[in-house]
C-alpha cells in the first residue's frame, strides 16, 4: 500500500476505534505471529481474557487492507499459525484463541449473515460492547451483531 494512504488509513481506523470502541486501546505487538506493519488494539476484558482488533494492510503492497478480530483466554496477543474465519461449527468458540476475518464473516446468500446462527450454552449472555442480553440457544447471527461486526459475549 502507499505510504500515504496506509497512514491515513491508520489514523482514520484510530479514530474510529477510539470513537466507537473505546475500551481498545493501540498497543505494540512483538510476537512472530504478528502480522507485519499491522495496527493492534486489545481490550482487558478481565486478567484472562483479552480481545483483539487489528487492521492487517496487503502484504505485496496492494492498495488495501482487511480488519481482523481474536480472542485470547490466556492473556496475550493469540498465537494462531492459521487465521481462520466465522466459527463454522461453534468449536471454534472453546479454544483459547481465535483469530476471524471481518470478510470471512459475509455470507453471499441472504446478506451479511444469510442465516447463520450461534449455538449458545444455556443461560444469559450479555454483550459487553453494547451493552444488549441475549439468551442461550440457537441464535441468529443477525441478532447477535445488530451493532457492531463483532459481539463480546460473557456469561451471566
Amino acid at each position: 500500500m502507499r505510504k500515504e494512504l496506509a497512514s491515513a488509513v491508520r489514523a482514520e481506523f484510530a479514530v474510529a476505534i477510539k470513537r466507537r470502541l473505546p475500551q481498545f486501546n493501540p498497543i505494540k505487538v512483538a510476537s512472530r505471529f504478528a502480522w507485519p506493519g499491522s495496527r493492534v488494539f486489545r481490550w482487558t476484558h478481565d486478567a484472562s481474557l483479552h480481545f483483539f482488533v487489528e487492521l492487517l494492510f496487503d502484504p505485496k503492497g496492494a492498495d488495501a487492507f482487511a480488519v481482523e478480530v481474536g480472542w485470547s483466554r490466556l492473556g496475550r496477543y493469540p498465537e494462531v499459525r492459521a487465521r481462520p474465519g466465522f466459527p463454522s461449527g461453534g468449536g471454534e468458540a472453546t479454544r483459547p484463541e481465535h483469530w476471524s476475518r471481518l470478510s470471512s464473516l459475509y455470507a453471499p446468500i441472504g446478506g451479511f449473515w444469510g442465516e447463520a446462527r450461534l449455538a449458545l450454552p444455556e443461560g444469559e449472555f450479555e454483550d459487553v460492547l453494547t451493552g444488549a442480553r441475549h439468551r442461550g440457544g440457537a441464535r441468529p447471527m443477525k441478532e447477535l451483531l445488530a451493532e457492531f461486526p463483532v459481539a463480546l459475549l460473557v456469561h451471566k
